[in-house]
This record gives C-alpha cells, sequence and structure tokens, in this order.
C-alpha cells in the first residue's frame, strides 16, 4: 500500500507501528489539509489505477487470450 501511495504522490505515510512518528505526523498533516497545502496525487497515475480502467484492461487481455486460442478448444 505504502508502495501504490508513493507511486501516486500526496500521501503522507508514516510507520503504522511507530506511535512517536504517527503523533508527530497528524498534526502536521492536518494543518496542511486544512491549509490546503497538502499535496494532491498525479491525476494520471490515480487514473491508471481506476477499476474501470484496469477492469477494461483486463477484458481486452481476456480478448486476445481467447482469439489465440484454436477453435473447439477452452
Amino acid at each position: 500500500t505504502a508502495g501504490l501511495l508513493r507511486e501516486t504522490g500526496g500521501a503522507t505515510i508514516v510507520d503504522l507501528l511507530d506511535e512517536q512518528a504517527i503523533s508527530t505526523a497528524f498534526p502536521r498533516f492536518l494543518r496542511m489539509v486544512r491549509g490546503q497545502q497538502h499535496p494532491l496525487p498525479s491525476t494520471g497515475k490515480v487514473h491508471q489505477y481506476d477499476r474501470q480502467r484496469q477492469a477494461a484492461e483486463m477484458a481486452e487481455s481476456l480478448e486476445r487470450l481467447v482469439a489465440q486460442q484454436p477453435l473447439g478448444r477452452a
């Protein structure tokens, strides 16, 4: 999950096992959001992971796979 958030951008990532890091980062995160200063994710990167887009890509892949199969074989 952190990898995906890093890739798309616009995220504040903190180690969930580090209470001190969370207590430090959370107020800063809230200030940035309230001040409209928190970075936003990359629209293009987010679109890449859109469910409809991924479903369409999977359908295209399955159609290509089926088209490669000889008739009468499944």
